[in-house]
């Protein structure tokens, strides 16, 4: 009998340790992966489905804490919101919900605006009620949007009314460019009488380069794909796919090009059968760089608006609002822009073109591009060219290089 009671003694205490030691590595391991147990005890007893808020992380706390943001309240909104004369971003979130996606974007979406993101937490049902007990002079409610649902949300006002809602759980570029549209455009003033019309302040810009025979209606979009008879400028001395390096032809056949003849026509000489291309070696701004000219690409399409063109030479730049930058641009191809910032988001797709050094492993497919052409040590370094300590055709803008596209091959 003693040694039965021994025994089960013995199983027991196994059992009280085994269970004991398993307690400890599971409170290890979710300390270590920082598991939520709210999400699972966080139930309240009566039945009611809603989060233990009060129990939880802000998921724009010192988790986050390259993040600038202010928090909002239903008390403070009107004060901070609805009355501020400046234009006011406001993330919606519920503080319980966690994820690499939304960390990711809301901590670089600070970079992104010039307007300091506010953030309204929907940490109790009277939080949710709250947006939609808002006037309907605010909200117009065919475009609205239930934070209940669709949070995380971003809501976008302007002299207390709400232009737009977006996801949250999308990529920067889209938000970008939800941002650049939803944003109030700046009205041109009126001149006076006897004065001329006022040129609008542009923001970040790209300015497209055409032969000067295009016409000035163009309206030039950064994100579209090459235009039939565009010019690129590129760190190259051979062919590039689906272009015609400067130089390197003088005449085309019209019957053969008759899309490309209606864009030059005879500006640039030819006779009955043929049409002139323009020779930009003057227009080169150094030496080791070449202009191409897109035989094949979208054609450009004349608009109502006559736009702010820059002619230099045989070049015509067209202005385009930069809201992203297309991926069809060749790598390594330079371009002229401004109103750019250097923190701005897009500058991650842009290098000046400034003479930096570079290290030549890091920016393996720039270097691959350039060389050492520049300067720099072979397979160390490479030097990009210093194009804006010299002449620019247009006021106020800059050489820069793009980083990312498709890679440059010949034809």
């Amino acid at each position: 009998m003693d040694n039965d009671h021994t025994q089960k003694s013995l199983i027991l205490r196994f059992l009280l340790l085994g269970l004991c030691c398993g307690l400890v590595i599971a409170f290890v391991i979710a300390t270590i992966f920082h598991w939520d147990f709210s999400a699972i005890w966080g139930r309240s007893s009566s039945g009611d489905n809603t989060s233990s808020y009060e129990s939880s992380e802000s998921v724009l706390g010192t988790e986050w804490p390259g993040l600038v943001y202010e928090e909002v309240t239903s008390g403070t909104f009107s004060a901070k919101v609805l009355k501020s004369a400046k234009d006011e971003i406001v993330l919606l979130c519920d503080p319980t919900e966690k994820s690499e996606a939304m960390q990711s974007l809301t901590d670089n979406i600070d970079m992104m605006l010039d307007e300091q993101l506010k953030v309204f937490y929907l940490r109790s049902p009277e939080d949710y009620k709250f947006w939609g007990s808002l006037p309907k002079a605010i909200i117009d409610h065919t475009q609205y949007h239930d934070p209940v649902t669709e949070a995380p949300l971003l809501a976008y006002f302007s002299k207390g009314k709400l232009l737009g809602f977006h996801r949250l759980l999308t990529t920067e570029d889209d938000i970008s460019y939800w941002i650049y549209h939803t944003r109030p455009k700046a009205p041109t003033p009126i001149p006076t009488a006897g004065q001329p019309t006022p040129t609008p302040t542009m923001g970040p810009t790209l300015y497209r380069a055409f032969p000067r025979s295009l016409f000035d209606t163009l309206n030039a979009k950064s994100s579209d794909e090459y235009y039939l008879s565009e010019l690129i400028l590129m760190p190259r001395s051979v062919s590039l796919l689906n272009t015609i390096m400067s130089g390197s032809k003088s005449v085309m056949n019209i019957q053969d090009n008759t899309a490309l003849y209606s864009l030059i026509a005879d500006t640039f000489g030819g006779t009955s059968q043929t049409f002139g291309l323009p020779d930009l070696q003057d227009e080169l701004p150094i030496d080791g760089l070449n202009y191409f000219l897109c035989e094949k690409g979208l054609f450009p399409t004349r608009g109502d608006e006559v736009m702010a063109t820059v002619t230099s030479g045989d070049i015509k730049y067209v202005p385009a609002p930069i809201d992203w930058i297309s991926d069809d641009f060749y790598a390594g191809s330079i371009i002229l822009a401004k109103n750019i910032k250097p923190d701005d988001f897009r500058m991650r797709y842009l290098q000046p073109c400034d003479g930096r050094l570079l290290n030549a492993k890091e920016e393996f497919v720039l270097y691959s591009i350039f060389g050492n052409r520049f300067g720099g040590v072979k397979d160390q370094s490479f030097r990009l060219p210093d194009l804006n300590s010299g002449d620019i055709p247009i006021e106020g803008a800059l050489y820069y290089i793009i980083t990312y596209g498709i890679y440059p091959v010949s034809n």
